[in-house]
């Protein structure tokens, strides 16, 4: 059994973003399913929530590698959750989406 990383290094695997589009087809296509529609918002809200982990995870490592202590990490966290609830939840899902392709913390060895 493979040990459970650390947040600072989790990330989603990469063929999730299929199942994220193809939600976001479901509930944008003008169908009078509720079904698809429902079963696309569900979806969408699970792979939502690990986009927003995986955020999360990139701020984390972030906030490591500069040596931030951990009091005002948690402050700063809690100030933005509470305050900017919203904008921070679609910020953070945003940048873990966005991971997949510019690789943020440069997991991907590069090649030369």
């Amino acid at each position: 059994v493979k040990p459970i990383p650390p947040i600072k290094y989790w990330k989603l695997n990469p063929y999730l973003i299929f199942g994220f589009i193809a939600s976001l087809i479901a509930i944008i296509i003008p169908i009078e399913d509720p079904i698809l529609s429902g079963f696309g918002w569900n979806i969408l809200t699970i792979l939502g929530m690990g986009y927003f982990i995986q955020g999360i995870s990139i701020v984390y490592f972030f906030s490591k590698k500069k040596n931030i202590p951990l009091l005002i990490q948690v402050f700063v966290f809690l100030f933005a959750f509470l305050l900017l609830e919203p904008f921070f939840v679609i910020f953070l899902s945003s940048l873990g989406l966005f991971d997949l392709w510019f690789d943020f913390r440069n997991f991907e060895e590069k090649e030369v």
